[in-house]
């Protein structure tokens, strides 16, 4: 009942819309082209807006795209720049971002905040601002954050932005969406992609102008999940832009629905559930998911479908429709299929001169079944007798025992190839007695989130190899499951009730890996603290932090205590896991080395992949001598000493300036460490009287001019600048004017 009450609503909406929605006059003269859509990714929150392309230029003139009021002025160095929110006479808002300046009336109102506040970032309500359709209301710039554009935003009465194309038929787009990839994502811990536990993607082949298809079926085991990844064009530009729909069917059936059009800014955090996070944070990649975790409340699917995880318990043919606003379609045709290889599982256990007898696992219904073997001066010949010894039939696979006469000769590998029911061919292989011990292929450990999947590689199966791991509360071998020359095992996130776990992997009694793993698993409804390294470290999770499992990581690796004229008050301490965000923030405690500078100087920092490092304060405990923080994802972290201040320089006058009663001045001011962080830690004056410094932190500068006309001759310019650790640089320049 509440799903039809929301279609309902919806069809309401849009009906609404359509009935009135070309009463909006378009928001710019810059142009009618794009170069950002509505609820395309950005770290963190949806696009909420379009961006109308300004051609790389500012001071096009924007205007009130109907009759209303100016409902809220907002000037910030940050973010969305100089801003303005249009209250229009249907209850809706639009919203104007990044300007250069506003009108006349308006800027009058913004210097006046600014002067009394002392300070460039004010935010106001000044309804008493009346506009009609088609006023100037500012003009196009490039402030806060970005090259310069027009960020546009509709806003319904309930301040949730809307798809503001709803509104416009301007922008021509005749391009169907591009489609580029396909992911295949475990759903289950026994899930499997192409005999693997790890997700997979698949390159796509294009047929035509908006068809593609996957070169072969994909074998899968147990429940899968899809995403794909794709962008958008549209006429005359060359743009990329998010997909505005996108349904999957499997063997005709819908099963999944999303389609962007309104955003719930409460739920804006939630866009990195609605990818697949783990892509976009180790390859920059955005992949859409096809299916509905629980966690996931975003209201942009259709539930009624269901959740768009598939069984693969047979063949699935599937269909993915991808569309854009302007309802340009493309198409992938794929198919899923069952890996009939997860259910072959063979062991040598006991060889006898020229017999074997082999512990065999088969599918329940087999149409052919054959062995053969292989030694390095033949190829693979087929054995001449086997005999079943023990059959025991479960509920779908039978295990058996076999014995099969290997003939004379030095056979080192032997293979078992079935062909099932319905045709598919599986194989597995085993390595013999006389086959060379090559166990020492090549070994990796990958945290999923909720386990760790052992991987080898170039590694031919004997009898007596192990995988096992242990702990103080565990210690149980885990049977390899061989697939050719290589194998994948799953260790559960039940095995790490210990700080640490042993894993390893042999033949026998010897170990070709052995290594001890650091790892906490966290839980999403448990309250949990976790300290490490004789409680150097402690990581504090309230119930609710995550959506999901996560087992994390914890290592240290040792620092100088000046590192690169950095005072480094601890070792980076490097927490790892299965990317995934965070629904509440954590705390970490870290100890410091002992030290004797102020509290404020000291800061935690996460190093980026740019080179530089992100600054966050903390709370000092002076007691135990450590720093706590919050943390809303897993990364590294190093606690350290600011105790250099800002730089600052004074560029020289134009040589039309000097003429000019009321020039602009610009100075640069960089912190390399810490960050200025707020226009609250800069302050010029000219003449000794406040000026409004107007900070871009991208480029490291600032301008200012006076409000009063300047006469002929020599004035000072004195800038006061700190940074976020309270280091302050003061510095005078004079210049002259003719």
């Amino acid at each position: 009942m509440i799903r039809l009450l929301n279609k309902s609503l919806l069809f309401l909406f849009l009906l609404y819309i359509s009935l009135s929605g070309q009463q909006y006059l378009w928001p710019t003269s810059a142009s009618y082209a794009l170069t950002s859509s509505f609820c395309e990714y950005r770290p963190g929150h949806y696009h909420a807006a379009i961006d109308i392309k300004t051609w790389n230029r500012e001071g096009y003139p924007i205007y009130a795209v109907e009759d209303g009021s100016i409902y809220r002025v907002w000037v910030s160095p940050f973010g969305y720049g100089k801003v303005l929110y249009l209250q229009m006479k249907d209850g809706q808002r639009a919203v104007y971002a990044h300007l250069q300046k506003f009108n006349k009336l308006i800027e009058r109102r913004v210097f006046e905040h600014q002067l009394k506040n002392k300070r460039y970032t004010v935010q106001f309500y000044p309804n008493e601002i009346h506009v009609k359709k088609g006023d100037v209301i500012g003009y196009t710039g490039k402030t806060g954050i970005g090259s310069p554009h027009l960020h546009f935003e509709i806003r319904d009465s309930r301040d949730r932005p809307v798809n503001p194309l709803f509104y416009y038929n301007q922008v021509t787009d005749n391009i169907p969406p591009i489609i580029q990839s396909l992911m295949v994502i475990p759903a289950g811990r026994a899930s499997t992609v192409n005999g693997s536990y790890l997700p997979k993607s698949y390159s796509v082949i294009k047929k035509n102008h908006n068809n593609y298809y996957l070169k072969d079926a994909i074998p899968v085991n147990g429940r899968v999940g899809l995403a794909f990844e794709c962008y958008d064009m549209a006429d005359g530009v060359y743009n990329k832009y998010a997909h505005y729909k996108a349904e999957l069917y499997v063997e005709e059936h819908k099963v999944f629905h999303s389609q962007y059009d309104i955003l719930d800014y409460d739920l804006t955090s939630l866009v990195d559930i609605d990818i697949y996070f783990p892509a976009k944070a180790w390859f920059n990649r955005v992949y859409n998911k096809l299916y509905i975790e629980p966690f996931n409340k975003l209201e942009f699917y259709d539930r009624s479908l269901g959740n768009g995880i598939i069984q693969s318990d047979s063949i699935k043919n599937f269909t993915l429709i991808v569309s854009d606003f302007k309802g340009n379609k493309s198409y992938l045709h794929g198919r899923l299929q069952a890996d009939i290889h997860l259910n072959l599982q063979m062991s040598v256990l006991k060889q006898i001169d020229s017999s074997i007898i082999l512990s065999v696992c088969l599918p329940n219904k087999i149409k052919e079944l054959t062995f053969s073997g292989f030694s390095k001066d033949k190829s693979w010949q087929n054995l001449d007798y086997f005999e079943f010894l023990k059959p025991l039939q479960a509920a779908n696979r039978y295990n058996t025992l076999i014995k099969a006469k290997t003939g004379k000769g030095n056979m080192d590998s032997l293979m078992c190839t079935v062909v099932d029911h319905a045709g598919k061919t599986g194989k597995v292989k085993v390595a013999l007695q006389n086959a060379v011990n090559d166990c020492q292929g090549n070994y990796s450990i990958t945290n999923t989130g909720r386990a760790l999947v052992v991987q080898g590689r170039n590694i031919n199966y004997k009898h007596g190899m192990f995988l096992s791991c242990k702990n103080r509360f565990v210690n149980h071998r885990i049977q390899p499951v061989f697939r050719d020359n290589r194998f994948e095992s799953v260790i559960g996130a039940d095995n790490f009730q210990d700080d640490t776990l042993r894993v390893l992997f042999g033949i026998n009694s010897k170990a070709y890996l052995d290594t001890t793993i650091h790892l906490k698993s966290f839980y999403p409804d448990s309250a949990m603290s976790y300290s490490a390294f004789n409680g150097e470290v402690v990581f504090d999770a309230g119930a609710g932090t995550f959506y999901d499992t996560m087992l994390v990581s914890f290592n240290r690796i040792p620092t100088d205590s000046v590192a690169d004229k950095t005072v480094v008050l601890s070792p980076m301490i490097c927490m790892t896991s299965n990317p995934q965000v965070f629904r509440n923030k954590a705390q970490l405690t870290v100890k410091l080395r002992d030290h004797s500078f102020n509290e404020r100087q000291i800061g935690i920092y996460e190093p980026q992949l740019n080179g530089k490092w992100e600054f966050s304060s903390g709370q000092i405990d002076n007691l135990n001598n450590t720093i706590s923080f919050k943390i809303n994802k897993i990364g590294n972290y190093i606690a350290a000493a600011d105790t250099i201040p800002p730089l600052i320089d004074f560029l020289p006058l134009s040589v039309k300036q000097p003429s000019d009663k009321q020039p602009w001045l610009h100075l640069t001011a960089v912190d390399k460490q810490s960050g200025i962080g707020s226009d609250k830690n800069i302050l010029i004056t000219i003449d000794d009287q406040f000026v409004i410094p107007e900070w871009d932190y991208e480029e490291d500068k600032i301008k200012c001019r006076s409000y009063w006309p300047l006469a002929k001759g020599e004035h000072v310019l004195k800038a006061l600048i700190s940074d976020q650790c309270g280091n302050t640089t003061k510095k005078i320049f004079k210049f002259i004017l003719n």
